[in-house]
């Protein structure tokens, strides 16, 4: 998904809003999450460094619980997957 790669490497691309788009609750916006993760590769790293490496890709400060759940979750399905 373009999408997915425009979030993670463009400048333009204001930081503080990705983790309010990707942790919407429409579908759209879980496929995306999906495709943004996809990009990533924690095999070789354990829980700790993949968590740092994810979270500087995006800031969650003042973001709603809600979204920093559905955030984290998805990651560490992805991460145990």
């Amino acid at each position: 998904m373009v999408g997915s790669k425009i979030l993670l490497y463009s400048r333009a691309v204001e930081i503080d809003k990705i983790a309010e788009y990707l942790g919407g609750k429409e579908e759209r916006h879980k496929n995306l999450f999906q495709a943004y993760l996809e990009r990533q590769d924690y095999r070789e790293n354990d829980i700790e460094k993949s968590l740092r490496s994810f979270l500087q890709t995006f800031r969650m400060a003042g973001i709603d619980s809600q979204v920093v759940f559905r955030i984290l979750e998805l990651f560490g399905a992805k991460f145990y997957s």
